[in-house]
């Protein structure tokens, strides 16, 4: 028995060993027809648009994982009402769907889930984006790796929690479909919250608001980077964040129009807690309050475009680079991390390209640093924004040069220096 024991002991050790010191490799993947219910497809928009907004409260079991932190986190049932924003478009043969889903990330089966549940065909134009709150419902993604990391551990009431609230709010937004035209605004704002949590961030902030026949709100949508870590990992409440609170005013002096926030290029961006409240929950409001009278202002100021203007919307499918660990993590430990990657880390994301009148939206499945925002924007004559956390998660994308530096966010990357590549981001 005692032979039997070391045997096992020897045998572990050896294998703990290997998978430190040896690659476990990466065959390269070909690029998948369908991934996610979705399929890669192209459509423009003819003749006159039509839009519906509709916003659907999220209720997912109480006392769940809360999202954002690595550590274990549940609700304590006392949290603030968040909401699934969605906004339907179509133009000719163009049928497009906007969701903002007051989540960490959006794993790509709970896409699927979405999708399926919404009856939502594999070519229709899908741009799902969390808004990032790491005070969210978590538990949505079956992956060890990101339920230890963040996410919390896997439940599947909360994704069906989710892809029902999420088919909810699309069928009633397909239910108030009428005649729209929009207005749109990109600015720099210099003056924002966001700060650098390392290296640049981007200072933009677009706005756009669906105007009625009559020139009532159907719905604003508003794109700014910063990450949504108002409310502390000490809290046990689930929160929307100043995301959240932004939708919340905007909606309260826009006819109730539902107010969709998306995050830009946020993973290089947080904020400065200076002249905030110490209550977490006030600070958001505050906070969000900031953003919500920029998105006003913006929108007010914004061009106005006749409901004819076409939209348009490219769906790819990427496949992701070799997992490997960043060079800031400490090299002893870069191999095994990187084999561990390996075992959970996706190999292929959805990218949504979303050309409103005056304003491309580009999904990015994953956390962008600004730079590449910025990149971006000059790339397409000044009037483009980065939507971070779209229908996917492949982990941060920092610069190659910061990369092989080991500085910036770096370390928190999954897919070494290739991945911006591989999402066809233009280089910084």
């Amino acid at each position: 028995m005692k032979r039997v024991l070391v045997a096992i002991a020897v045998s572990s050790a050896a294998a703990l060993v290997a998978f430190a010191t040896l690659s476990l490799g990466h065959k390269p993947s070909p690029t998948p027809q369908l991934l996610g219910g979705r399929r890669a497809s192209q459509a423009t928009g003819a003749g006159d648009l039509r839009a519906g907004a509709a916003r659907v409260e999220l209720s997912v079991p109480s006392h769940g994982p809360v999202a954002g932190y690595p550590m274990w986190r549940r609700d304590d049932g006392t949290g603030e009402p968040i909401f699934v924003r969605a906004l339907v478009l179509e133009q000719g043969e163009l049928h497009a769907v906007i969701l903002s889903l007051p989540l960490l990330l959006i794993p790509g089966d709970l896409e699927e889930a979405i999708v399926h549940r919404a009856s939502l065909s594999e070519t229709d134009c899908l741009l799902a984006a969390a808004t990032h709150t790491h005070s969210g419902p978590g538990g949505t993604w079956k992956n060890l790796l990101l339920e230890v990391g963040g996410n919390g551990l896997f439940k599947q009431a909360r994704v069906d929690a989710v892809a029902k609230a999420a088919a909810d709010a699309i069928a009633l937004a397909r239910q108030r479909l009428g005649p729209a035209h929009f207005a749109t605004g990109l600015e720099t704002w210099t003056a924002g919250p966001a700060v650098p949590r390392s290296g640049e961030i981007d200072s933009a902030f677009a706005a756009a608001r669906l105007l009625d026949s009559d020139n009532r709100t159907v719905a604003s949508i508003l794109v700014y980077a910063m990450h949504a870590t108002v409310v502390p990992r000490s809290e046990h409440k689930l929160s929307g964040d100043w995301p959240e609170a932004s939708a919340r005013q905007i909606e309260e002096v826009s006819d109730r129009a539902p107010a969709l926030v998306l995050q830009g290029a946020e993973g290089s961006a947080t904020f400065s807690r200076a002249q905030l409240p110490e209550d977490p929950i006030k600070a958001a409001e505050q906070l969000g309050g900031r953003i919500a009278a920029e998105g006003l202002r913006v929108i007010s100021g914004g061009q106005l475009f006749p409901s004819s203007a076409p939209l348009s919307c490219a769906t790819r499918i990427a496949v992701l680079p070799e997992p490997q660990a960043g060079r800031a993590v400490w090299k002893p430990l870069r191999r095994a991390a990187g084999n561990l990657l390996r075992l959970y880390a996706d190999r292929s994301v959805v990218e949504t390209t979303l050309e409103l009148p005056g304003l491309a939206l580009i999904g990015v499945p994953a956390e962008p640093v600004g730079g590449f925002a910025i990149a971006e924007r000059r790339a397409h004559a000044g009037r483009a924004m980065l939507v971070g956390l779209a229908d996917g998660y492949a982990g941060y994308v920092e610069t190659p040069a910061h990369w092989q530096n080991a500085e910036g966010e770096s370390a928190r990357t999954w897919y070494g220096p290739d991945l911006a590549a591989a999402l066809g981001l233009t280089i910084p």
